[in-house]
């Protein structure tokens, strides 16, 4: 999907603002990153923010609320985050094969966040606790070229994406949010309403298919 948007922050006094950083070394032992301000690196930034932001999560001051709509009413509920919130972009290299489509930029970006907490339908919010992502397959390894986890990256990302400039449109292709990889991210909708967090509704269960198709 295409998206541009700008990127809003808080205003003093609120909530902690959200940290938009480009990763600056390719050590993986070391968690070196900057401020974002190259305009091109800034642009692919917002537009993995419109895009995993505003389609997936229900913001309210400083924290980030996904549905998680499972098989099962009981195991459906809320999965709620808390910043500060970084968005983080890892600058690739444009293969030849997408030079030759029209791709000018290509990298990875993620958005971390601090602290998680979960509700089943029913009830009560869980402790807040620390994120930890899940160890997806055996190989301990998180990338497009299947490069090892950099530092920065373990144990706090909730969502992350392919991010490329081609023809001079962003194009974002979202690989995981919250708990969910891309043939699971239909149970992240419809997303969480006020009167779901407020627990005076349920957030319905969902029924997909092999290959991600939503039969309920």
């Amino acid at each position: 999907m295409l998206a541009a948007v700008a990127v809003t922050f808080s205003a003093c006094g609120g909530p902690k603002v959200d940290q938009l950083r480009t990763v600056r070394s390719y050590d993986f032992a070391t968690c070196d990153s900057t401020p974002t301000t190259d305009p091109t690196e800034r642009a692919a930034l917002d537009a993995f923010k419109a895009e995993i932001e505003v389609s997936n999560f229900l913001r309210s001051r400083n924290t980030l609320t996904v549905a998680n709509h499972e098989e099962t009413l009981a195991n459906s509920g809320l999965r709620q985050y808390s910043g500060p919130f970084y968005w983080y972009l890892h600058p690739g290299k444009v293969q030849q094969m997408d030079a030759a489509r029209g791709v000018t930029w290509s990298g990875m970006a993620y958005l971390h966040a601090d602290k998680v907490h979960f509700r089943a339908n029913g009830g009560d919010w869980g402790e807040w606790q620390r994120v930890r992502t899940r160890n997806f397959g055996n190989t301990n390894q998180r990338s497009v070229d299947r490069m090892p986890r950099w530092k920065c990256l373990v144990s706090s990302e909730i969502a992350w994406a392919s991010v490329m400039l081609r023809n001079g449109q962003w194009e974002v292709e979202p690989l995981a949010i919250s708990v969910y990889e891309t043939p699971e991210l239909e149970r992240l909708r419809p997303l969480p309403t006020h009167a779901q967090i407020d627990g005076k509704e349920a957030v319905e269960p969902r029924h997909i298919e092999a290959g991600g198709t939503v039969s309920r």
